[in-house]
């Protein structure tokens, strides 16, 4: 008898309603997800418990989890809304919003701006695709269908300006 398991067979058993299958356990191992603390958590000021950050590291698919170690799921906030929405920064230009919903949007392209920037382009961000994570709001939690970063689905040329 064994008192240790590999870090998917620990995931699987431990989050069945997250993770329903061995498979979705290792990819979401393999992708760094995954979050293993092999000391007891460290109590705060007030008492709370947390990791410390010096005994964390970021599981592999053949580590062993033995007893007394945590597993933590690292989750996205916000669907990568926060990169943007949470930083004290301005979008790198004016994008008005003339309509949004959880599922999508309309945007009034300014003109001399690329919906979308290729490598090397020269345009960098400045293009409506990089803006849109800062002008759009969240969807409410629960949205079922949530793209992690909205996408323009029509390409206005860069001189023309339009929805």
């Amino acid at each position: 008898k064994t008192d240790d398991v590999t870090v998917p067979v620990a995931v699987l058993l431990l989050f069945p309603d997250q993770i329903p299958s061995f498979t979705r356990a290792r990819k979401d191992t393999r992708r760094r997800k995954i979050l293993i603390h092999r000391v007891p958590l460290i109590k705060d000021d007030k008492g709370k418990e947390k990791f410390d950050p010096e005994r964390l590291a970021i599981a592999k698919v053949g580590d062993r989890v033995k007893p007394g170690d945590t597993i933590a799921i690292q989750t996205r906030m916000l669907h990568n809304y926060s990169e943007c929405k949470n930083h004290h920064s301005t979008p790198p230009f004016h994008l008005p919003v003339i309509y949004q919903d959880d599922y999508f949007a309309i945007v009034n392209k300014p003109e001399s701006i690329v919906v979308f920037s290729h490598k090397n382009s020269g345009y960098g961000r400045h293009n409506v695709k990089s803006c849109l994570p800062w002008v759009l709001d969240p969807p409410v939690d629960g949205t079922i269908s949530v793209m992690r970063r909205p996408n323009p689905v029509h390409r206005i040329d860069r001189g023309t300006s339009g929805l």
